[in-house]
């Protein structure tokens, strides 16, 4: 390679935002959820006891949530309803979008300058969801599409 081309493919790189560059994979056992971790999030902590997630939190304040639940009744539809339900009235969130599947569901919402970004993936036959959560402020549209993009629901330890 040309020193001329070298020098184009560096200042492309460093033109790209530090999310496309380095992300890292978080996979939680018991319930099998899997998502990259965009790079600037660093865990809030250890992994919760019980073994339901992990949150992380980026310099900016945004925060992302990858966790896993049980659906009571294996009521796919009835647990993403009551957890929207939950965001409205307890967290205070203003839903301004939802698509709820029986294999999938997203939802979005706003309060005061901050967003909201939710992916839900029916796991271990209905009977529990993997999920990713977003809260931020300012433009991270592609940096939460890419996250909510790369949510699986692979081998769960509670399935």
């Amino acid at each position: 390679m040309t020193m001329h081309k070298l020098i184009l493919v560096f200042a492309f790189v460093l033109t790209l935002p530090a999310s496309a560059l380095a992300a890292e994979t978080y996979a939680n056992a018991r319930y099998g959820a899997t998502a990259i971790v965009p790079d600037g999030f660093s865990p809030m902590g250890p992994e919760q006891p019980n073994g339901d997630g992990l949150i992380f939190r980026s310099h900016s304040g945004s925060v992302l949530t990858i966790y896993g639940a049980d659906v009571p009744g294996g009521n796919f539809g009835a647990f993403i309803n009551a957890q929207i339900a939950h965001e409205e009235s307890y967290n205070g969130w203003s839903i301004t979008g939802r698509t709820i599947t029986p294999d999938w569901a997203e939802y979005t919402g706003s309060v005061g300058g901050r967003f909201l970004s939710v992916r839900t993936l029916a796991s271990c036959g209905g009977r529990q969801t993997v999920s990713t959560k977003f809260e931020y402020s300012g433009n991270m549209s592609a940096t939460v599409s890419k996250v909510e993009a790369s949510l699986k629901a692979g081998p769960a330890t509670s399935c």
